[in-house]
């Protein structure tokens, strides 16, 4: 599976669990506090799986 492939489907996992915890929990959902935490997410895991996918190529 490509980089740009595995950081979506984490990232949406990410913040399909997030909504779900948060909506179990009774709090109310901030959609600016979500957006942010999604970007970061895809930031880190973009970078990480790309330096994972780096590393096993070489």
């Amino acid at each position: 599976m490509s980089v740009i492939k595995r950081t979506l489907l984490n990232t949406i996992l990410y913040s399909l669990t997030y909504l779900v915890v948060t909506f179990l929990m009774k709090h109310n959902i901030n959609i600016m506090l979500l957006l942010a935490l999604t970007i970061v997410c895809f930031l880190l895991n973009y970078i990480l799986y790309s330096v994972i996918d780096k590393a096993a190529n070489s």
